[in-house]
């Protein structure tokens, strides 16, 4: 088996063959990406799905001149600007490193081309979407009714590590709080 990082973590959800596996090494290139690079541009096209192994990256857009973070993620896990990704229309979002990361990037002709020669390949991204719908329902659910402290909470159980790595005001936006707000918070919440 190999022993990429990449295929350790599809192969615990999927099994791979040994020709998929030597497909997806060829397709996915790996990356060295670097603190505050600009994966995917607002207003372009999304032309990489990227699978992060080591570091953090944000997804952010800007509503009437403010910067809003949409997603926090630090690996192991794959994240692009996903409905631009798949619709090739321009990106709503911007996909940005907020540290150095250990990277895996596919473009999207190799991405289809994966998704037809691999069946395992399919199977392991169905799964995936399976979980980016109940995590955007719940993320939903959360923002609508848990009070800004809880959602807070619930973050640092889900992905402790972001308060050491994540500027604050990232973390502030992504739970739809001022920073001043999140200090307030912070002082009151001990882990």
């Amino acid at each position: 088996m190999n022993t990429s990082p990449l295929l350790q973590f599809i192969s615990r959800k999927a099994p791979l063959s040994a020709p998929e596996e030597a497909l997806l090494t060829r397709l996915f290139k790996p990356v060295r990406l670097e603190k505050n690079a600009v994966l995917e541009q607002e207003n372009r096209p999304a032309g990489q799905l990227y699978y992060i192994h080591q570091g953090f990256v944000r997804i952010s857009s800007n509503e009437d001149g403010r910067d809003i973070t949409t997603q926090l993620m630090g690996g192991p896990g794959f994240i692009t600007c996903f409905t631009s990704f798949m619709s090739g229309k321009p990106s709503q979002e911007s996909l940005i490193a907020i540290t150095g990361c250990d990277a895996y990037s596919i473009t999207k002709a190799d991405y289809l081309l994966l998704h037809q020669q691999s069946p395992n390949w399919k199977h392991f991204c169905q799964r995936l979407y399976e979980q980016a719908i109940a995590f955007g329902l719940q993320r939903t659910k959360d923002m609508l009714t848990l009070p800004a402290e809880k959602r807070y909470r619930k973050l640092l159980t889900a992905q402790p590590e972001l308060i050491r790595y994540v500027p604050l005001q990232y973390i502030a936006s992504y739970i739809g709080i001022k920073p001043e707000s999140l200090s307030r918070i912070r002082k009151k919440v001990i882990f």
